[in-house]
Parts: C-alpha cells; sequence; structure tokens
C-alpha cells in the first residue's frame, strides 16, 4: 500500500514565535504561540506538520522545545538551519520525523556527515526546480538514494492552476530516480494541488495560502482520500 496523499500545513518560526505576517487562520485568536498552531492543524486534521525555523542559524534555535511538546499524536518535519550533524542529532532526538535539508546539500562534507548521522528515512532533500537539472545536485541525490534517502522536496513556484510542461518533466525525472515528491512554494490554487497528485506527488506543504485562508485545509483534504 502506498503513501496516501499528503496535505502538510507549514508554520514558519523564529525566536519562539510564528512568523505570521498578520495574518492566521480563520477563527484564530491565540496569538503568535507556535504549538497553539500546531495543535490548530491537529484538529483540523492534519497527520504531518511543516516547522521552518528562521532562528537557528542566528544560534537561537526554538523547534526543538516545540517538537518535544508536539509529541506525539503528529509527525514533524523541520526545514531552516539544519547545517551540521549535531543539529540534525538533536532534532531528531527531540521528535522530528523529517529533517528537510536544503543549504547542507550544496556542501558534499556536510550533507555525508548529516546523513551517517541520521537514519535515511529522517531525510529529506530539498531542490528547487531549476536545479532538477543540476549535474552537482543530481551527484548528490543519486548519492543520498544509495544511501536509503528516497524522499526529495521539490521547491517551487507552484503559482499556476495547471501544471506547466517543465514542473511536469521535474516531477517526471525524480519519480524516475525512484524519489517520492513533496511540494512546496506558492500554492494557492486547489486546482494545482489536484493535478499535483494526479503527477504522482505524494503531498504538498502550504503556508501563506491556508494562514490567509486563500485555502482551506478541509477542502484540501478532501483530495487526500
Amino acid at each position: 500500500m502506498g503513501i496516501p496523499f499528503e496535505i502538510v500545513p507549514a508554520i514558519t518560526v523564529a525566536y519562539g514565535r510564528v512568523v505570521s505576517d498578520g495574518h492566521r487562520p480563520t477563527g484564530w485568536n491565540n496569538g503568535n504561540n507556535p504549538l497553539s498552531y500546531v495543535w490548530y492543524w491537529i484538529a483540523q486534521g492534519a497527520h504531518r506538520i511543516h516547522l521552518e525555523e528562521l532562528g537557528a542559524v542566528g544560534g537561537y534555535p526554538t523547534v526543538p522545545a516545540l517538537l518535544l511538546g508536539c509529541q506525539r499524536p503528529i509527525a514533524c518535519q523541520v526545514g531552516g538551519g539544519i547545517r551540521t550533524a549535531q543539529t540534525a542529532r538533536l532534532l531528531t532526538a527531540h521528535g522530528a520525523s523529517t529533517l528537510v535539508l536544503r543549504h547542507c546539500l550544496r556542501d558534499d562534507r556536510v550533507f555525508s556527515e548529516i546523513l551517517t548521522s541520521v537514519t535515511p528515512e529522517h531525510a529529506m532533500p530539498s531542490i528547487d526546480l531549476e536545479e532538477v537539472w543540476d549535474p552537482g545536485i543530481n551527484t548528490r541525490l543519486a548519492c543520498a538514494h544509495d544511501f536509503g534517502v528516497h524522499k526529495v522536496m521539490l521547491s517551487g513556484p507552484w503559482t499556476t492552476p495547471k501544471l506547466l510542461p517543465y514542473q511536469l518533466a521535474a516531477i517526471d525525472k525524480l519519480k524516475s530516480q525512484g524519489f517520492k515528491i513533496w511540494v512546496a512554494g506558492g500554492i494557492q490554487h486547489v486546482e494545482t494541488v489536484r493535478a499535483l497528485k494526479e503527477a504522482g506527488v505524494s503531498g504538498v506543504v502550504i503556508g501563506r495560502a491556508l494562514q490567509r485562508g486563500i485555502l482551506t485545509f478541509e477542502r484540501l483534504n478532501a483530495l487526500s482520500s
């Protein structure tokens, strides 16, 4: 049985607070407490949350404590500031189910150290659409796949209702390499989510459109069945 299509709400956190740009989910009255956001999305029916840490690089990571507060009714994937094996181990020890690895993918040594410090199922390399055809990125993805990493995050933009040919080509290329694909970046149309599911994507990560009410979790979640 394959992995069901996932709708993954994204929460951006910096210095212990949610970065909301003044926009919050409909009916929200709990301020910028990130744990309250997590429980809000759990109540909406989410099975996975994406936590994006903006403060970690500056030396003020708050996601590890947040992960402890989330345990353990929901899978929490974490992105942002994961640049050392020590950080990767800390996050997984605190309960992160997936580490979205972006910056370290550009450094062979650091990427290798992180891959060997966590189990392969914890790792999800993140690349942009235009990087799908980059030889260096492809070499690292192939090494990751050989190591047992089978998930990848493909960042957009995915702003149009209909998928464009180069977007479909990128999805097909990663699928042919044996990866399960999650996508993120600018998704704001239900039609886009439906098209991504039909293209064989495993899930979508959506932050701003859900936060601003452009899309609703209930409507999107109906597509996942």
